[in-house]
């Protein structure tokens, strides 16, 4: 069971590190994600890129596990919250448009929970 669990958290953590890349590699395409009352939007996109290779990187060697994935979670409880709620009822957004993103980041921020929860055990 042990090796389950640190295979899960290194492809969480791999895949963490892959949305962090992405958004260091397109940052300006990515700006338009943030929302409008947010200025410098680009500057908030490479800070989100360098949080999420940071957090994917020491879930992957199981350094300051606990801290990563609690981190990731809140990240992902911020992306629920700031993007994907309010997105839900933006006047003329599909709502099927927003919600694969907000069930994504439910998904991942249960997955950070767990691996917390396991680093603490």
């Amino acid at each position: 069971m042990k090796n389950m669990n640190k295979i899960g958290r290194m492809i969480v953590g791999l895949m963490y590190l892959i949305f962090g890349l992405v958004h260091m590699m397109k940052a300006s395409e990515m700006g338009g994600i943030v929302p409008d009352w947010m200025p410098g939007t680009e500057i908030w996109v490479y800070l989100i890129g360098v949080l999420l290779i940071m957090g994917g990187a020491a879930l992957i060697i199981d350094k300051f596990t606990y801290l990563a994935a609690m981190g990731l979670a809140l990240l992902m409880m911020v992306f629920i919250l700031t993007l994907h709620i309010p997105g839900l009822f933006k006047e003329g957004v599909d709502m099927m448009d927003v919600m694969p993103m907000l069930l994504k980041d439910m998904g991942l921020m249960g997955a950070c929970l767990i691996i917390a929860h396991e680093a603490k055990s």
